[in-house]
């Protein structure tokens, strides 16, 4: 046994065990969470959401799949793109890939790019 340990009385010895195994039954509570398995009860499929039923539990309305938490970034040249939607040398947020394609004509590397962003992301959803 190390030293700091030998040296301690009993009782404190006791205690620091106590807290040691609270400790490691939180941590087994919060890994234990991490995945659950569970049975889908409703979906919104215009939203995107689910309820998930695990055990006697039912989770509120959830993403039933997050891609990615951050955002992609592309530089890309698009002479017959619309102008509204994608000004020349300013940047453009956007949410609905599948919208914009429409808008990003047909020459330069706009377009490929939008539609490969929709196809893989098509992919993902069936």
């Amino acid at each position: 046994m190390p030293n700091n340990v030998q040296n301690m009385p009993e009782f404190a010895l006791s205690g620091k065990l106590k807290s040691m195994n609270a400790q490691l039954t939180e941590i087994m509570r919060l890994i234990t969470n991490l995945i659950r398995t569970g049975t889908v009860t409703e979906v919104d499929r215009k939203k995107w959401l689910c309820r998930v039923k695990v055990g006697e539990l039912e989770t509120n309305w959830i993403n039933w799949l997050t891609l990615r938490a951050g955002g992609a970034r592309m530089v890309c040249t698009g002479d017959d793109a619309d102008a509204s939607v994608f000004p020349l040398n300013k940047p453009v947020l956007l949410t609905d890939v599948l919208e914009a394609s429409g808008k990003a004509g047909e020459s330069g590397t706009l377009a490929r790019s939008l539609d490969a962003i929709s196809v893989s992301s098509l992919k993902v959803r069936t």
